[in-house]
């Protein structure tokens, strides 16, 4: 039984903070110590935010930019879920971004040598290229590969890609994961056109005499911009060089990257061994413009995202 005169009569010793009291700890607390990161502020001071209400806050801030580049580049015509929309706004109103994958050697040498490859229409992975149509007679199928054989002695293209988050880019075009995508700033116009993809070959018929030799003006843009329903993945885009305004080099064919062509991003494959800085410092010589960033696999989705290890500061240098 508890004396209560005793109670009384001695002197309640003072709670110690440090020490757990046995009742709070029945109760399901442990100490009578102040949290770590409360709001009171003993010393009169400015009230400080818990860190992990700050980084719920930065997060809030991070989505909102998100959101926001997603919205501006939709705004812009481009496809929802643009890859680089995560921290970058779209180009100029003036340019188109598009995507060229490769093979990390072959970036390396395009970075540093700031040129791209044109393909040759011969050489390319898909050989219904300018074939299109329907070949029901024989002299539709003289005539298409006459012009196959005119164009690719005259034109050659570069083929791109309107975002470059699809798993079958990277494993296609760029060693499996291995390689590099460049993202590019084109100037549009008549040398840049979108690939349509068709399900069937279109049928057409011959005129008589003259016209019996020779394709359309029409006809021909239809022939240089369409392909098969199964390639539609890529998204693709291209842009038409003649070949006589490029450079050569061992028999190869280069188009020089200037105003019309300006290097803005330099994404490193999910599988790339290249170290992040080297190329970041690569390109800070050589294109003062490009950011450059690595990829991860999504998480929830078939998809190819940034990994997260943006630059510190987007350059803005567009020469």
């Amino acid at each position: 039984m508890l004396n209560f005169s005793d109670s009384i009569v001695r002197r309640r010793k003072p709670p110690n903070l440090e020490e757990p009291n046995p009742r709070l700890r029945l109760a399901g607390f442990s100490t009578l110590r102040p949290p770590p990161h409360s709001f009171s502020n003993l010393d009169g001071g400015s009230l400080s935010r818990p860190p992990q209400l700050k980084r719920r806050a930065l997060g809030r801030r991070v989505a909102a930019m998100k959101r926001n580049f997603e919205q501006e580049w939709r705004q812009a015509g481009y496809p929802k879920e643009m890859g680089s929309a995560k921290f970058l706004p779209p180009p100029d109103r003036s340019f188109i971004r598009a995507y060229h994958l490769t093979s990390s050697d072959h970036a390396i040498s395009d970075i540093s040598l700031r040129r791209l490859k044109v393909a040759r229409f011969a050489e390319v992975n898909d050989p219904f290229e300018l074939m299109a149509l329907n070949s029901h007679n024989r002299a539709i199928r003289r005539l298409l590969r006459r012009f196959k054989v005119s164009q690719n002695s005259e034109m050659g293209l570069l083929c791109f890609s309107r975002n470059w988050t699809d798993p079958l880019l990277w494993s296609h075009y760029a060693s499996k994961h291995e390689g590099i995508c460049l993202g590019f700033d084109l100037r549009p116009g008549n040398e840049v056109q979108e690939v349509r993809y068709e399900e069937k070959r279109p049928r057409v018929r011959l005129g008589t005499g003259e016209d019996a030799q020779s394709i359309s003006k029409e006809l021909q843009k239809t022939l240089l911009r369409t392909k098969y329903v199964g390639w539609e993945y890529e998204q693709e885009l291209r842009k038409f060089v003649d070949l006589s305004k490029t450079k050569q080099d061992n028999g190869l064919h280069f188009l020089p990257f200037d105003e019309n062509l300006r290097l803005r991003e330099i994404i490193l494959g999910e599988r790339n061994h290249l170290s992040l800085e080297d190329v970041r410092a690569l390109a800070k010589a050589t294109n003062p413009g490009a950011v450059v960033f690595k990829t991860r696999l999504e998480f929830k989705a078939y998809r190819i995202v940034g990994d997260g290890n943006y630059p510190p500061e987007i350059p803005t240098d567009t020469a």
